[in-house]
């Protein structure tokens, strides 16, 4: 004889808080539908664009040998800043990258 797992006790719902199973999350997954919390947690490239293009100016008075061209085109993408910022001050990439992380966590811009 082979013993059968016990089925797993139920799920406790508190008020206001509905128990979701594991059928629940997979039915969200299925097709074109997204989670919400996915788009929640991720700003979309647009607004992350909108935000960095608000803060160029910031961005020019800490670095003025920069152009706004060339900071526009950096789009506020920390390696393509870091890069910058290495060669038109002849400086390490460390201490490039460090300057570079410093003023986008400043401006709570995305450092990735």
């Amino acid at each position: 004889m082979s013993k059968q797992a016990a089925p797993p006790a139920p799920l406790q719902q508190e008020p206001g808080n509905p128990v979701k199973t594991a059928q629940h999350e997979t039915a969200q997954h299925v097709g074109n539908v997204r989670p919400r919390l996915a788009e929640a947690a991720v700003p979309g490239i647009d607004a992350v664009l909108a935000k960095w293009k608000k803060h160029i100016g910031s961005a020019r008075i800490v670095w003025s040998k920069l152009s706004d061209k060339e900071l526009l085109e950096s789009e506020g993408q920390a390696e393509k800043l870091t890069g910058l910022v290495e060669q038109r001050y002849a400086i390490s990439r460390e201490v490039a990258g460090r300057r570079v992380r410093n003023f986008l966590q400043q401006y709570k811009l995305p450092t990735a």
